[in-house]
């Protein structure tokens, strides 16, 4: 009944002259209860909120919500100051739910760009506090209380403004199957760093770097002590190098380990085993013993063999820990330098003629632990549709962003033209001068492709 109320009177105050005390009628608010009685009782079609906070679909999905209160909570800090935290009431028109906004987002409420009515695109949301959800009927459940334990946490990244005549609950996939769900970001200018996941970002690989290792070499108590980036050549050296030091330490403590542990071992052994292993002639033995003494002694054998194989196993290596206490570990990555690619189709005619390519950003970005079918895809001069990219700002206020197994990549299903890519700012490698180095050094500016250089020179 809230939810329909609190419609109706929006509708009104949006369109007064047409619907100015004509629409929040007591008839339209009963047909409205009529037709959500219908629908959701008797039709079972939950409407998106209440699906979500029941777990019976995930967060994640593409939901357009209407922000209908900016809550404000304030409490006191033990040094005596006041804290204020700020979260939104989101509601898909049949029921609501508490979202906590990250930096980005909290600065545009305070900025009114996001107040009580504006609808939000979300994606890639997690719903936290409940392990089993919660019905929106109960008496427990407020979003509205700051005690609310079930909060949809939301970042800036995957969330974009929706029009104002947006139809509320969950996108149709229709609209963006080929995307799985999510929206694509048009521009690397619209990524903002620390805002979460990317969703999903057209890019053209512009510059491919060697692939390189990053080696850890960390104490017993897990520090890291040192940290170098290697080269192919000189990680497999490193490991070569490794392979050979703990192939040595190994067989130096294997015989000691194995007399060790097969002394301790024998303690436990049957007697019957005992007395055949100190007679002079075990086979003879062997053959004098009772068809139970036998399996005793087989078993045994048998048993002995696994444990022993074990203990020394696991004595080798308490050994090798107290001999090297360093342990070591290298993960690979490949460094790119990309480019946002320009989709000419929403650009005028006009834009698109006077798109200066030198004005779009190159950013670095890291891929870590990439597959070899990833990165065959990764060549100079491609365009790939990426997901879950996660972006972060550098040291001199660029973005940066990484990727990891978890990273999606493809290639876009039209493959664009030649023309296009270069309209993007792609350019080809070409060879330069040692007088055109030395002239461009002296006037190097922000973009990351100017200080990178391929040259052909006799030392």
């Amino acid at each position: 009944y809230r939810w329909i109320v609190w419609k109706l009177a929006a509708m009104e105050r949006r369109f007064p002259q047409c619907l100015g005390r004509k629409y929040l009628t007591y008839q339209h608010v009963l047909a409205q209860l009529c037709t959500r009685y219908e629908k959701e009782l008797k039709g079972a079609r939950l409407p998106a909120v209440r699906k979500i906070l029941n777990k019976d679909i995930s967060a994640t999905r593409m939901t357009i919500l209407c922000v209908s209160q900016v809550l404000r909570f304030r409490s006191k800090q033990k040094d005596g100051k006041t804290h204020t935290e700020v979260r939104l009431e989101l509601t898909d028109g049949w029921y609501s739910l508490q979202a906590v906004v990250d930096g980005f987002l909290l600065g545009l409420i305070e900025q009114r760009q996001i107040k009580v009515g504006s609808k939000l695109m979300v994606c890639n949301a997690q719903l936290v506090g409940s392990d089993d959800g919660v019905d929106p009927l109960d008496d427990c459940y407020d979003s509205s209380k700051r005690n609310c334990q079930v909060l949809l946490k939301i970042n800036s990244n995957n969330t974009r403004p929706a029009r104002w005549d947006a139809k509320l609950g969950f996108v149709s996939p229709k609209y963006n199957h080929h995307l799985g769900g999510t929206f694509l970001v048009k521009s690397l200018r619209d990524v903002i760093p620390d805002g979460g996941a990317i969703p999903a970002i057209d890019l053209v690989v512009c510059r491919k770097y060697p692939k390189l290792y990053l080696e850890h070499i960390s104490d017993s108590n897990h520090n890291i002590v040192e940290t170098l980036h290697l080269t192919e050549a000189e990680e497999a050296e490193r490991l070569s190098e490794h392979e050979a030091r703990h192939q040595l330490t190994s067989e130096k403590y294997a015989e000691e380990a194995r007399t060790y542990c097969a002394k301790e071992l024998d303690e436990d052994a049957p007697e019957e085993w005992k007395k055949m292993v100190a007679s002079g002639s075990p086979e003879d033995f062997y053959q004098q013993l009772g068809e139970n003494e036998k399996i005793n002694v087989d078993n045994w054998e048998k048993k002995r063999t696994t444990l022993l194989h074990g203990m020394v196993l696991k004595s080798i290596q308490d050994s090798l820990k107290d001999d090297s206490p360093n342990q070591r570990s290298s993960v690979p990555y490949i460094r790119l330098l990309v480019r946002s690619f320009s989709h000419l189709e929403d650009l005028s005619l006009n834009e698109a003629h006077n798109l200066n390519t030198d004005e779009i950003p190159s950013v670095e970005l890291l891929f870590w632990r990439v597959s070899e079918q990833v990165e065959s895809l990764l060549k100079e001069g491609s365009v790939l549709r990426m997901k879950k990219l996660t972006a972060k700002r550098g040291r001199f206020d660029e973005i940066t962003l990484t990727a990891g197994p978890e990273t999606h990549v493809e290639p876009l299903h039209h493959a664009p033209t030649y023309q296009h890519i270069l309209m993007s700012g792609y350019k080809k490698r070409v060879p330069t001068s040692l007088v055109s180095i030395n002239i461009e050094s002296k006037r190097i500016g922000a973009n990351r492709e100017t200080r990178d250089f391929d040259v052909a020179a006799c030392i």
